[in-house]
């Protein structure tokens, strides 16, 4: 039946699908005369943030030795702090589209 056909290929592109983001480190973080550029990375929908931050960090803990010490990282979009028990699609979802 084509409209099932259809159905699973939806399920699979959203079940597989990334979002493109950009990762820029504040100014007042930055320890280098130079700023870093910024990081650009797709995440998983289904995943969270916390579990794919680690090449962030280490792209910018050049710029910004302190980064080695902190436990966590402080995320936003546009002034809003991101959840980081919230999936990275149900984020982009609320904060991206509306």
């Amino acid at each position: 039946d084509s409209a099932r056909l259809a159905a699973d290929a939806a399920r699979r592109e959203v079940w597989a699908g990334c979002i493109p983001a950009v990762f820029s480190l504040a100014a007042d973080e930055v320890t280098t005369l130079k700023p870093p550029p910024s990081y650009h990375l797709n995440l998983p929908r289904q995943s969270f943030l916390p579990l794919v931050t680690g090449p962030v960090v280490e792209h910018f803990l050049p710029f910004a030795p302190p980064m080695a010490q902190a436990d966590s990282m402080w995320l936003q979009h546009r002034g809003v702090p991101l959840r980081w028990q919230v999936p990275i699609g149900v984020l982009y979802d609320l904060l991206v589209e509306a």
